[in-house]
């Protein structure tokens, strides 16, 4: 364990680098892209098309989480195992 002299030290070089990140990022903006997010399958996104499809596709909807709850959707775990095989008899 280093000794409290060299921690503090540490600890003040942190301190020191942090806040002229702090202050480099707030004279320079943000070093982080602003990217949109991604064109959502519902056609909300300024294309050329002409309108004319008929509408007779299969529509698939994301299911949504609940409320407080993040993470994946698993829908693996809510089926049932698929059965056993059986034993050949022998002859």
């Amino acid at each position: 364990m280093p000794s409290p002299q060299a921690r503090a030290l540490l600890s003040e070089q942190l301190a020191r680098e942090r806040n002229l990140a702090y202050r480099t990022e707030a004279a320079n903006g943000t070093m982080i892209p602003d990217i949109p997010p991604p064109p959502g399958p519902t056609g909300t996104g300024t294309g050329t098309g002409t309108g004319t499809g008929t509408g007779t596709g299969q529509k698939t909807t994301q299911p949504t989480l609940p409320e407080g709850v993040n993470g994946a959707i698993m829908d693996a775990a809510d089926t049932p195992p698929p059965p056993a095989p059986r034993p050949r008899p022998r002859p």
